[in-house]
């Protein structure tokens, strides 16, 4: 990747740069969805970990080839010379590699070399999932409300390999809240609106027109609804016997491609009749 370029240098700081802006916002291309979308949302849905995660595995393994380097060559003596300076206490890149691998409690005299990097890269990641299930399943994110029902696992979600690119983008959206409906424009009205007053306005139910109420409830989207209950009737006999919200999780949370194509189509598909109500 052109980003980690001479990241094996500069990868070395513990500080997060506009790198791992730049990624974010190429994943969020990809998905097809608004530049102000989670973080939390954009993470697990494409699995994809923070680029300077793997900066600094690279800065570890340039260390490593450091270390094994014959003391003849140039660069090898360039580096002992960062040691030394690094041991009369001054700030040198070598230092950089050791705050890098104190964060995660690992002891370079207790490491074989070889594997350094990749129990870095081990801890890093675990570390980096932990804080985001922290995220997803706590109350700093109100927009992960409806999110956290459909995601558990920090993984590329099934839908993105999808080829037909309508379904895919829509679930996307519907997915993230990178959307119009009322629970989104709410939330960035001024003043703020309520979340129990961002109601549909599209039906006479006065119910807030969230993601579940826009998939399952709305009767708005009947004739749309029931040709994709149908359809998944005759692929899952045990689907007419689920109740809405385990439907909801059901077609959300499925792996088979089919039912997530027409999912992704059923979505679209309300997109464009709200849109032509507007």
């Amino acid at each position: 990747m052109v980003l980690l370029y001479g990241s094996d240098v500069w990868g070395a700081k513990q500080m997060k740069n506009n790198k791992d802006t730049i990624s974010r916002e190429f994943i969020k291309l990809v998905l097809g969805v608004k530049p102000n979308t989670c973080n939390v949302m954009v993470y697990g849905e494409s699995g994809r970990y923070p680029i300077f995660t793997d900066a600094h595995c690279n800065a570890i393994k340039f260390y490593v080839r450091l270390c094994k380097m014959p003391q003849c060559t140039i660069v090898k003596q360039v580096f002992n010379q960062l040691v030394r300076l690094h041991e009369l206490g001054f700030h040198t890149w070598v230092t950089d590699i050791y705050n890098l691998l104190s964060e995660y409690n690992i002891k370079i005299e207790d490491q074989n070399l070889d594997s350094l990097d990749t129990i870095y890269k081990s801890k890093a990641y675990a570390a980096f999932v932990a804080n985001w299930q922290s995220n997803l399943n706590g109350e700093i994110f109100p927009v992960l409300k409806t999110y956290r029902l459909i995601k558990t696992d920090f993984r590329l979600e099934p839908y993105l390999y999808l080829k037909n690119a309508k379904a895919r983008k829509a679930l996307s959206k519907l997915r993230t809240s990178s959307h119009v409906l009322e629970i989104e424009r709410g939330r960035h009205s001024k003043p703020k609106t309520e979340r129990n007053l961002r109601l549909c306005k599209h039906c006479k139910s006065k119910q807030v027109e969230d993601e579940y109420h826009f998939v399952m409830q709305c009767p708005n989207y009947n004739n749309l609804r029931e040709v994709l209950i149908s359809k998944l009737c005759l692929r899952d006999n045990t689907f007419s016997n689920l109740t809405m919200q385990e439907r909801f999780s059901y077609m959300f949370c499925n792996e088979d491609p089919q039912v997530l194509c027409w999912l992704g189509k059923f979505i679209h598909d309300c997109f464009a009749v709200r849109s032509s109500q507007s």
